[in-house]
């Protein structure tokens, strides 16, 4: 039952970032980037806060504000207009060497940070603290 609520949240959150991030009718391809991050970030949060204060935070609450999120996002976003998304990173590259350097270094450390948390074992004896303090 718990791998079902996690597929449906993830879905409903992946439809109400994207009703919504297409409200916001962002410039370019890395606004909108930007925008469903910090979008996904921000509802989430809001959910689990709306829940809390009414004193019904389980995962049936949140779920169900998720979808009324994403119910209300998709309706006032309209039916979807699906565009192909043109990726010219070499050129983006070529025109930005060093903000390219320094994604490649973001990526980098995410990946090795996420190879850290998945592959190293908590190793003290409060492991719940030092894992994370490692993993983060």
């Amino acid at each position: 039952m718990g791998w079902l609520l996690l597929v449906a949240g993830v879905l409903l959150l992946g439809l109400a970032t994207w009703s919504t991030t297409a409200l916001l009718r962002p410039a370019d391809a890395l606004d909108g980037a930007v925008t469903a991050g910090v979008v996904a970030a921000a509802g989430v949060a809001a959910c689990m806060l709306v829940a809390g204060v009414a004193g019904v935070l389980h995962p049936g609450a949140v779920l169900a504000l998720e979808a009324a999120w994403a119910a209300a996002a998709a309706a006032l976003a309209g039916p979807p207009r699906l565009r192909r998304p043109r990726l010219r990173i070499a050129a983006a590259i070529r025109g930005e060497p060093w903000a390219a350097a320094l994604v490649a270094l973001a990526v980098h450390a995410l990946a090795w940070q996420a190879h850290v948390a998945h592959v190293l074992p908590p190793n003290a004896n409060n492991t719940k603290t030092n894992h994370q303090t490692i993993a983060a």
